[in-house]
């Protein structure tokens, strides 16, 4: 049978050959270290770099002229124990006969397009239900 591992005498050929840990092979090291890690925060970059972009449930269009913030008051539940309003879902009312927050007891109904703040990149975006409910 065949031996598959090398004897002491083909490991010490070889490292004759190759040569041992040295100088040039710790500045290799070193040198494709700080490469990787540059590669990782490039490929991290958008984790860290990207805005944080505030949205809501989208306004009907009769209420286009209300803010954001007003909105938000009158159609989005706040979540349970706090003072920050569910982003996903709107109350089931009838907004062209509501000008009040309804009350908390109001059934909810999940978002189907939501808008997002135009400050950072102007621009305003639609996403169907699905894109957001997976990550709610």
């Amino acid at each position: 049978m065949q031996d598959f591992f090398f004897s002491d005498s083909e490991t010490d050929m070889l490292t004759s050959i190759i040569g041992v840990f040295g100088r040039f092979q710790l500045t290799l090291s070193v040198f494709m270290g700080f490469c990787n890690i540059a590669i990782a925060l490039s490929g991290h970059g958008t984790k860290f770099l990207t805005y944080d972009v505030d949205y809501w449930c989208e306004k009907p269009d009769h209420l286009a002229n209300l803010s954001s913030q007003e909105w938000l008051n009158l159609s989005a539940p706040y979540l349970p124990d706090s003072l920050n309003f569910d982003r996903c879902n709107i109350y089931n009312v009838n907004f062209t006969e509501v000008s009040v927050r309804p009350d908390s007891d109001t059934p909810i109904v999940p978002c189907t397009k939501w808008e997002f703040a135009q400050e950072p990149f102007q621009v305003k975006f639609l996403f169907l239900h699905q894109h957001l409910q997976q990550s709610y």
